[in-house]
């Protein structure tokens, strides 16, 4: 690997003194060692903050922003984006635990890709009795189409080059920041996952997404309008694909009217990114195979229901 670039890596904690010191820990165990770890204390009222100083104080990479009062999930993000010196940026939550090849992993995969600026990986649930692992596509043609109606990457897996802030600077004052960030990102550049298992990702009743439900679900739905005109230039018929790509659902008197803004959003997708031929019948293989498999799964539910009736 090249001149062994820094990583920066951003880490907000609020209110995490029960697992920040192992998700610091886990950070300091990786194999690639060149990288600085931003940890952003918004305001927390436990020992969050003290426990990020005390390991300030016994490594020179790990560096405390104390914000004064709590600006939320995206204000503790930018406060981090604003002051990384990394040529990549990574993230990281205060209550996770990093695999030990993370860092190598995404950096070696960034580097054998020049194409890609952005990969997540794959993870694994645990905690309040879930272990469950987690995929997303892969194929960047394909995890543009799929990025229209939800995010497709695990936050805090996330790595991405530092010139992607030059395009789109700072995460949305949004409930879905991440959702709405990395849509901004995936309109301008291409990205990735890889199939493999870098995060154990913790599930407790204090999770943004179980705390902040109901908001994170409208602003999805804002993003997602925004993304559907972004490649169909029009709101028509939004509230249909949303139930179709999102939902999972669909109406089978619109199966020819969806087959057809999968056609636009493909021919956008392929002048947007350049594709060639073939990925632009891979896409649009992709995209039947995806409408199929909601077919039947609508039609096995609908099945369900009837024969729970009766």
């Amino acid at each position: 690997m090249q001149n062994n670039p820094l990583i920066s890596i951003i880490m907000p904690a609020y209110n995490c003194d029960k697992y920040l010191a192992q998700s610091i820990d886990s950070i300091i165990s990786q194999t690639y060692k060149n990288w600085e770890l931003i940890v952003i204390d918004d305001g927390s009222t436990d020992e969050s903050k003290n426990i990020a100083l005390s390991y300030n104080q016994k490594d020179h990479r790990i560096i405390v922003v104390e914000n004064k009062y709590n600006k939320g999930i995206h204000g503790a993000l930018n406060s981090g984006l604003d002051i990384c010196r990394g040529n990549f940026i990574a993230r990281a939550d205060g209550d996770d635990i990093n695999l030990s090849e993370r860092l190598n992993t995404q950096l070696e995969f960034l580097h054998n890709n020049p194409d890609i600026d952005i990969v997540g990986t794959g993870y694994q649930l645990f905690g309040n009795n879930k272990n469950k692992k987690v995929f997303h596509p892969s194929n960047s043609v394909f995890l543009a189409y799929k990025f229209i109606s939800n995010t497709y990457f695990c936050h805090p897996s996330v790595m991405f080059r530092k010139n992607v802030v030059s395009t789109i600077p700072h995460y949305p004052e949004v409930a879905c920041e991440d959702f709405a960030f990395f849509s901004k990102i995936i309109q301008k550049h291409k990205g990735a996952n890889i199939n493999k298992i870098m995060l154990l990702y913790r599930q407790h009743e204090s999770n943004y997404s179980n705390t902040a439900n109901k908001k994170i679900e409208e602003s999805v739905q804002d993003t997602f309008l925004e993304n559907y005109k972004f490649y169909t230039g029009e709101e028509k018929d939004s509230e249909i694909f949303y139930d179709f790509q999102h939902n999972k659902k669909i109406d089978y008197k619109n199966l020819f009217l969806i087959n057809k803004i999968n056609k636009k959003i493909a021919k956008s997708i392929k002048d947007k990114y350049r594709l060639s031929y073939l990925e632009y019948l891979n896409l649009i293989i992709s995209q039947t195979r995806d409408l199929i498999k909601v077919s039947i799964f609508t039609k096995l539910k609908i099945l369900y229901k009837f024969l729970k009736r009766n």
